[in-house]
């Protein structure tokens, strides 16, 4: 079961909050981030992503939920076999707390 908002709501949600992006624009973003190793052991990350998206103001409470569900459902969709890719590779540098590995049919 999706616990996230639909695309719409993500959106007023964002704009709510005075996120101008869209939520495909944060996906990017994240993603991105995701993929240079951005550790989501702690929520530290939350911080990065204000300053990124918030001009280092704090997310309100709603939005750092929607964030961490995000991010954690997004993760799970990169993990998994169901992904469109037959195997996902990350770039991580030595010292990220995520490691996924697999092989590249390409």
């Amino acid at each position: 079961m999706n616990d996230l908002p639909g695309y719409e709501k993500a959106q007023l949600l964002l704009e709510k909050n005075e996120i101008f992006v869209s939520p495909a624009e944060a996906h990017g973003v994240i993603s991105g981030l995701l993929a240079c190793g951005l550790s989501i052991d702690d929520k530290e990350y939350l911080g990065l992503l204000s300053d990124v998206f918030n001009d280092g103001e704090s997310f309100s409470n709603d939005l750092k939920q929607f964030l961490v569900k995000f991010i954690n459902k997004l993760l799970k969709v990169l993990i998994t076999k169901s992904f469109n890719l037959t195997y996902f590779y990350l770039v991580m540098t030595k010292h990220s707390s995520i490691r996924l590995t697999g092989s590249y049919h390409g």
